[in-house]
């Protein structure tokens, strides 16, 4: 018990002092790990656990997913696709932030990454809601708001469900979709 408080204190005084929380925790965890065991235990451990989060397999795919959606950005498809969203949604309040979600969904659905997602629809979609005037707490969620579930299937539902709110305060005009509305 009084290990762990002296870990949690020394975490927290890590925390105020602006270091990065992973290494705070990586720290902490060491040093905890070094006064139960012993230093050669959690060198070791420091180790062996650096080199089986390099093989990680989620690690070796990211860089590949990403790749993946460079290339459909390359070829425009990401635009094209987003251009096809907005000219079924665009011309309804708030039709640019759904036609943004959709266009997520259809990107999510080529490419199989939220990250690749995120970042192309980061350079794709939130440029063009600025310009239109949205806030950026929206133009953020809008392109954020497909990866609440890691499931494909459960992410479309996901985005489903999270589009309906959106849909019906764009069309009721109780929330402010955009600025000076």
């Amino acid at each position: 018990m009084t290990e762990g408080l002296i870990g949690l204190a020394a975490f927290l005084l890590l925390a105020f002092m602006r270091i990065p929380m992973a290494f705070a925790m990586g720290i902490v965890g060491f040093f905890g790990f070094a006064l139960k065991v012993n230093f050669g235990a959690a060198a070791s451990m420091i180790a062996q656990t650096t080199y089986e989060t390099g093989l990680a397999y989620t690690l070796s795919v990211i860089p590949l997913f990403i790749l993946m959606g460079n290339f459909v950005v390359r070829a425009r498809m990401s635009e094209e696709l987003y251009h096809a969203a907005y000219t079924f949604l665009g011309h309804r309040r708030g039709g640019l932030a759904m036609s943004t979600i959709v266009a997520c969904a259809g990107f999510g659905a080529i490419c199989g990454s939220s990250i690749a997602t995120a970042a192309t629809f980061a350079k794709v979609a939130y440029p063009s809601m600025r310009k239109f005037g949205y806030k950026d707490t929206l133009a953020a969620g809008a392109i954020r708001l497909r990866f609440r579930s890691r499931s494909v299937g459960r992410r479309q539902q996901t985005h489903v469900r999270s589009a309906a709110p959106m849909y019906a305060c764009a069309n009721t005009g109780t929330c402010a979709a955009k600025r000076g509305h």
